[in-house]
């Protein structure tokens, strides 16, 4: 049976890619802070920060395949907080000894924040940006480590590029999240950014396309990203239709105009992949 080691299995995307890898029957171990429990997952309680520990487990485990969720996540503190530094060198460790004891393919994880946003084309390439926050300066510097280890070992490495995501279950600090928390308790709410472009996609449709691309033989940088961006205000007046049986009450900022960009998705076009949720859809699951 293949052999997986999953960091972020308890977490907001974590939760809903493990159930796809549980279906193709993936001895599944999963690193995690916590003592879980579970029939079909092995769960081992380890502090990602202990590297001697770390390196101990995958040399005992040797997983064939690696999927790496976990990283600093505070909705508020995540851009600028220090631990981003901490995750750097730990998750460095963590794939250094993943292909130290021969592992063959790894699923990391990216973010749209490596990009500059003045670009109107985000190429699935390698980027060298300007202006860093200490989050896209780690992930970035993470990329770039992570694949000069790949070609030492041998390693397929596909770095997933992650753009704005929202579904049931997301912690508030969010857009989405913060909106529901609004409307059902009559709070107002300021909206910082109106016209500020995401690209959104429910974590549903994006646990589908990281499965996807992992079981593919698609290697490399991957945009997982819809095929049509949206501005703030629009998903404001989405939920202010489909809730306005709580009267979402909210007060805008000054409406800053926001250049336009597109995002390549060459390689999951490659799979054929197709979301399942409209935005519509996802809120509507929120009632």
């Amino acid at each position: 049976m293949k052999k997986i080691l999953i960091t972020g299995s308890t977490g907001f995307i974590g939760k809903s890619l493990t159930v796809f890898f549980l279906s193709k029957k993936y001895k599944i171990f999963a690193l995690t802070r916590k003592n879980n429990k579970s029939r079909n997952i092995s769960y081992i309680k380890l502090n990602l920060f202990n590297h001697l520990q770390v390196e101990k487990v995958i040399k005992k485990i040797k997983p064939n395949y690696l999927i790496h969720l976990a990283w600093e996540a505070n909705p508020k503190k995540f851009l600028q907080s220090k631990n981003n530094f901490k995750w750097l060198h730990s998750s460095l460790n963590l794939y250094y000894n993943f292909c130290k004891y021969g592992g063959r393919r790894a699923l990391l994880i990216g973010s749209c924040a490596e990009y500059n946003f003045n670009e109107k084309f985000l190429k699935e390439n390698f980027i060298k940006k300007i202006k860093h926050t200490r989050y896209s300066l780690c992930k970035e510097t993470f990329l770039n480590q992570a694949y000069k280890i790949s070609k030492k070992f041998n390693t397929q490495l596909v770095w997933a590029r992650l753009f704005w995501i929202y579904g049931k279950n997301q912690q508030r600090g969010r857009l989405i999240p913060d909106l529901i928390y609004s409307a059902r308790n009559k709070k107002k709410m300021k909206i910082k950014n109106p016209g500020f472009i995401l690209n959104l996609l429910n974590v549903h449709d994006v646990s589908v396309a990281l499965f996807k691309v992992f079981e593919s033989k698609i290697m490399g940088i991957v945009n997982i990203a819809d095929k049509k961006n949206i501005k703030v205000m629009n998903i404001v007046n989405k939920c202010k239709n489909i809730f306005k049986n709580y009267k979402l009450n909210y007060k805008l900022n000054k409406i800053q105009y926001f250049k336009p960009y597109s995002v390549e998705i060459k390689k999951l076009n490659l799979i054929k992949y197709n979301k399942y949720y409209t935005l519509e859809k996802g809120l509507k699951e929120f009632l």
